[in-house]
């Protein structure tokens, strides 16, 4: 693989090729995970296809890229998922019986500090173990949330990123498309080609 494609897979996935080459590739992932893929997939596909029957000038082509921009804008949504263990964690937390009205904050809660930053009732468990059990369940914890928070802002950061580079082509391609800057007189005020 040439040095640049290496640099455009590293910022897409983060590690580069090699990383990937030394494990092996399985889809571990539970029904209703799988269910949800499958349910994209049919958006996805009900998506290009509905370009399919569109009548008007354009051409399959152009009916084929806007599909495609449908389907990057879904999978633009879909792939800003957290990974599989802090998604657990989260619906641990979700799934739990303790109801509270105390204010909490995945990267940060206002007025707490960030190593008493907890989910409610996290403390009344934790008064149940042993000292130095409840330092490591709370070191585990809170090292468990600094990187769903990193997870989280880095998601949100290429999504702005690939938002913001989209906006630019979007921007370049309108700036070649007919009618700018200059009035644009229609496909009959271009010149004929001379008949020989």
């Amino acid at each position: 693989m040439t040095h640049w494609l290496e640099g455009i897979f590293q910022f897409l996935f983060k590690y580069r090729p090699t990383e990937f080459a030394k494990g092996d590739f399985a889809f571990g992932a539970p029904y209703s995970i799988i269910i949800l893929l499958l349910a994209a997939a049919a958006i996805a596909f009900a998506a290009v296809m509905s370009y399919a029957g569109v009548r008007g000038k354009s051409s399959r082509r152009d009916r084929w890229v806007l599909g495609g921009l449908r389907v990057a804008a879904l999978a633009t949504v879909f792939s800003s998922s957290v990974a599989a263990d802090i998604r657990a964690q989260q619906d641990k937390l979700q799934d739990s019986q303790i109801t509270s009205t105390a204010r909490f904050g995945v990267c940060e809660t206002p007025g707490v500090r960030s190593e008493e930053n907890l989910p409610p009732g996290v403390d009344a468990s934790l008064a149940s173990l042993s000292t130095s059990m409840a330092n490591a369940a709370k070191t585990k914890i809170l090292s468990t949330l600094k990187v769903a928070c990193s997870e989280s802002i880095q998601g949100f950061e290429k999504a702005y990123r690939i938002t913001f580079f989209a906006a630019i082509g979007a921007l370049i391609l309108g700036a070649f498309l007919p009618g700018w800057p200059a009035k644009w007189g229609g496909r009959g005020s271009a010149p004929m080609p001379a008949a020989d």
